[in-house]
């Protein structure tokens, strides 16, 4: 099946709607996972409007976005549509919070003592804090 075959676009389709879009890293550039594994690419905060360069858009790196350049990202994967987007599969830290106006990560890493988090909506465009509930695991 082609959505198995690395570089088909069903692969990638199926790539992104799980993982959220990835950045190949300029040339030479690399970092180290928590797992110890090197990484050539990095994982977008597509949901944020200030994600503009690599350091500023790039997600798990605890605290390490020092390690990457502080240089445009080659192309624009930030969502700017107007109907709101439910998401997860990212594991954020700290109290559940809404990640812009039009999207909200419910991944606040339950099974890491997080917070289980949902979102009552009611057909808004733009979301609200106020509808964004979660209770402590």
């Amino acid at each position: 099946m082609e959505s198995y075959s690395y570089g088909t676009a069903p692969n990638a389709a199926i790539e992104i709607l799980l993982k959220g879009p990835e950045q190949r890293l300029p040339e030479g550039i690399h970092f180290l996972d928590k797992d110890g594994h090197k990484r050539e690419e990095v994982r977008l905060r597509w949901w944020d409007e200030a994600a503009t360069t690599f350091r500023g858009a790039a997600l798990s790196m605890d605290g390490r976005e020092d390690e990457l350049p502080d240089s445009a990202l080659p192309r624009d994967f930030r969502y700017t549509g107007n109907k709101p987007v439910f998401f997860g599969h990212y594991w954020l830290q700290g109290l559940p919070q809404l990640t812009a106006g039009n999207a909200a990560c419910l991944d606040f890493s339950v099974a890491k003592k997080g917070y289980l988090t949902a979102y009552r909506w009611s057909g808004e465009g733009e979301l609200s804090p106020k509808n964004l509930v979660s209770v402590a695991a």
